[in-house]
């Protein structure tokens, strides 16, 4: 299982500062939605360029004009690329065109779907090659919610990797991962901690455990 970090309400400089301290923990570093509304692709570029060996998300979430919007991705450094589920299924099809010319990946981000097993169904055979479970930033609603969707997607892919992401804390972790999620992506229960490295490492050893206890 993969640990990605999810920057949002950052600026580049405190972005590539807290990478720094905390890189050999995580595998995938994105760049979120907010992020790329302030600070533009240039901070694909930037982040590649510090970090590359690092697996950077541009969480663009492209909803039209997927040629292009994903190009512009593609070329800015990203190695994977998110459209959202309810796009057309020309744009979907066209930004996985143009990630296998990059050699990178679309994610298809299910935020909204109500038909989670025939989103993914979609996505795998337009050419997705991952797939994430999103709560809503702006939704409270209990983990159940959450680890519900997650048990649904996990059995529903059969090519596509599954991520999870929205809210997840130290107290919610545990029921996620033994859901088994490809990818497991945190954002403010690593940024909004004073200790960043220790948050991390937290989570780093909860990923780990599960995985040796899975061997």
């Amino acid at each position: 299982m993969k640990l990605q970090l999810a920057l949002d309400q950052v600026s580049l400089d405190q972005a590539i500062e807290v990478v720094a301290e905390i890189h050999d923990l995580i595998d995938i570093v994105e760049i979120g939605t907010p992020f790329l509304i302030k600070e533009g692709l240039a901070a694909v570029v930037a982040m590649k360029k510090r970090f590359a060996r690092i697996t950077v998300v541009a969480d663009v979430k492209i909803v039209d004009g997927g040629a292009y919007e994903s190009r512009i991705a593609f070329e800015s450094g990203a190695d994977i690329v998110t459209v959202l589920a309810f796009a057309h299924e020309v744009t979907v099809r066209e930004a996985v065109r143009e990630a296998e010319k990059h050699y990178g990946s679309i994610m298809v981000d299910l935020l909204g779907t109500e038909d989670i097993p025939g989103g993914i169904a979609r996505a795998e055979a337009i050419g997705a090659r991952y797939v994430c479970l999103h709560t809503a930033s702006d939704l409270t609603g209990p983990v159940r919610d959450t680890l519900s969707g997650l048990e649904k997607a996990v059995a529903a892919a059969r090519t596509c990797k599954v991520a999870v992401a929205g809210g997840i804390t130290l107290e919610t972790v545990d029921r996620i991962i033994r859901r088994k999620p490809e990818i497991l992506i945190v954002g403010g229960a690593i940024m909004k901690q004073d200790d960043k490295r220790q948050a991390a490492l937290r989570f780093r050893q909860r990923i780990d455990q599960a995985g040796r206890g899975a061997g």
